[in-house]
């Protein structure tokens, strides 16, 4: 298992923002989104004593799977652009992003139940 972090369509993934609570009064959101992630999965390595090791951090059109041991943590994740993928209006597709089959069978895989039950290799 690992960490999820799931936010707000669209939410902007690798910045903060400001946001308004009740009564107007503004708050200051302190981190990227990307960012959390980060300190859970480093969290969770610990609490878990190494068994945890990857994270999913989605906004509903973006998803992506972070890798504990990864180099670069804050660069190098596995991305798709699901809602491009679907052609949802008003969400323009990555430039690179992946023919539609073939990007749904990458979704599926990367990120349905299966993938992430244990396997005996996986130790």
């Amino acid at each position: 298992m690992g960490s999820r972090c799931w936010k707000r369509w669209l939410r902007q993934l690798d910045r903060g923002e400001e946001s308004i609570q009740a009564g107007n009064r503004k708050r200051r959101d302190f981190g990227a989104p990307s960012s959390q992630m980060l300190r859970y999965l480093s969290r969770a390595d610990v609490m878990s004593d190494c068994a945890v090791k990857w994270g999913i951090l989605t906004n509903g059109a973006i998803w992506r799977l972070y890798w504990q041991d990864a180099p670069s943590r804050l660069e190098r994740y596995f991305e798709i652009d699901l809602a491009g993928l679907l052609g949802v209006p008003g969400v323009q597709p990555e430039l690179d992003h992946y023919e539609t089959r073939h990007g749904l069978k990458l979704f599926w895989l990367m990120f349905g139940r299966t993938a992430f039950n244990p396997q005996e290799w996986d130790s």
